[in-house]
């Protein structure tokens, strides 16, 4: 069987499982949205400086700086408006998943990527054909997913003018990363939401509202969101390839 035909959208069998897991998982969404507030110290440099960091102490990548980096972008998720705190909801419950793992009884087992995984496949933890499956493993492998859509979106704010929509390279990046791995439902629900983002200045704008009025600020900004975009894309990278040596990357 090729890798196509074992993804969750071909497999037919397992569609009813994972529509109820769908369900619980958009009905715990739906309460944590209530609760979400935009965040007001988001930071691009601390965005940066986490991942980056990942690799400071071993090339397994540590994962208390994986969820530092991934709590900014939980905070630039919730600064694109309301039309996404589905979205950073989704984001926050799964870092918290990942906060029990790396500080928990068992955390020797959780201070890098590298060793999550091979340690929950050594002893049977990743329940392959079960989408509902709450492994650390499994709960890294969603953010590492996203990821590759916030990489690939904020990329290509380089390739577009000021004035011109995000709208249009977020679809695009969406397209070409994220939306495989979700039913039509949420397919239709993010692409209604990507609809709405602001011009790049506007989102330059959300991200240092003094950029409006200081070209400096405004290229400081622009400098910073390629820096981050380079560290989150090398942690991406070898994340992927630990996710690869275990057969992992195609799990529902």
């Amino acid at each position: 069987m090729s890798q196509e035909d074992k993804t969750p959208s071909s497999d037919e069998e397992s569609f009813e499982d994972c529509q109820e897991a769908f369900d619980a998982d958009i009905q715990e969404i739906t309460t944590s949205v209530e609760s979400i507030e935009i965040a007001k110290d988001f930071s691009l440099e601390k965005l940066n400086f986490h991942f980056s960091k990942c690799f400071e102490f071993s090339p397994d990548l540590s994962i208390a700086e994986y969820i530092l980096g991934y709590q900014e972008v939980y905070k630039f998720l919730t600064l694109l408006g309301s039309v996404f705190t589905w979205v950073a909801a989704d984001v926050q419950a799964k870092i918290d998943i990942l906060q029990k793992y790396n500080t928990g009884d068992d955390k020797e087992n959780y201070q890098t990527i590298k060793k999550m995984i091979h340690y929950e496949v050594e002893l049977n933890l990743v329940k392959t054909k079960k989408r509902d499956d709450p492994s650390g493993s499994r709960t890294l492998l969603r953010l590492h997913r996203a990821l590759e859509y916030v990489v690939a979106f904020l990329a290509k704010l380089d390739d577009i003018e000021l004035t011109d929509k995000c709208a249009p390279i977020s679809r695009e990046a969406y397209e070409a990363t994220l939306m495989k791995y979700h039913i039509w439902a949420v397919q239709k629900a993010a692409k209604f939401a990507m609809g709405l983002l602001p011009t790049k200045a506007g989102l330059v704008q959300k991200v240092n509202p003094e950029a409006e009025k200081d070209s400096q600020v405004l290229r400081k900004v622009e400098t910073e969101f390629m820096n981050a975009v380079n560290s989150m894309k090398k942690v991406y990278s070898a994340s992927q390839v630990f996710y690869e040596e275990k057969d992992l990357l195609n799990i529902p």
